[in-house]
């Protein structure tokens, strides 16, 4: 569901999966559900619900450390990412925006997809627009040979691609980055609107974002 780009989907999934890791006392699924759950509630903007999910995630690291399992102790690179786009969304950049250096995740990988556009957020602040845009743009090229499901990958990297294109002033190549893309998805849609916006497009840009709201408020 999440890498369909279902993520209201992916949210409700992971709720469910965390109900049943803890009636059948598995710290270690409800680690995983929680941290996905936190996940998409930052990606919808949830942002006092991402940090309630984060809780779960030290009570359920120090169950594992009570039973044995082998689990590492370090947050991971999901728990970082959440914590950084919280950051972001609140324009508190701090320690938190800077935890996500380049790894070996990968567009192949939703997660990764994810780090990949948190990062050129961060880039936006940093004016490291030239070297964060190569990596969207490698990434979206690894993207074009995937047989899997990558609709939210697409969407958030398009998006991203967007954004670091009109940082540069480049109106013409965001209006590429993003031809052709199916405009449900929020991220393309509203990445029309903000290079309408850039543009001087003024009436369309409002147009783009009435059309998607009113699909997404029915």
């Amino acid at each position: 569901r999440f890498l369909s780009g279902d993520v209201d989907g992916a949210l409700s999934a992971f709720r469910q999966g965390a109900v049943l890791a803890r009636s059948a006392a598995r710290p270690l699924v409800l680690r995983e559900a929680a941290v996905g759950a936190a996940l998409c509630c930052a990606l919808l903007g949830y942002l006092e619900q991402a940090e309630e999910w984060l809780l779960e995630v030290p009570v359920v690291v120090a169950e594992l450390g009570r039973v044995g399992a082998a689990e590492p102790a370090a947050e991971g690179r999901g728990v970082q990412t959440v914590r950084a786009i919280v950051a972001l969304e609140r324009l508190e950049p701090s320690s938190d925006t800077a935890v996500l250096p380049p790894g070996d995740l990968g567009a192949a990988s939703g997660l990764g997809v994810v780090v990949i556009a948190v990062r050129s957020q961060v880039a936006l602040r940093d004016g490291t627009h030239y070297e964060a845009l190569a990596e969207v743009e490698a990434a979206r090229q690894s993207l074009e040979g995937s047989t899997s499901s990558r609709s939210l990958r697409e969407s958030l990297l398009a998006g991203a691609a967007v954004d670091l294109y009109l940082g540069l002033g480049y109106v013409s190549r965001a209006r590429a980055a993003v031809a052709g893309m199916d405009r449900r998805y929020e991220a393309v849609a509203l990445a029309c609107a903000r290079t309408d916006l850039v543009a001087g497009d003024l009436d369309d840009a409002v147009d783009r974002c009435t059309a998607w709201l009113a699909t997404h408020l029915n």
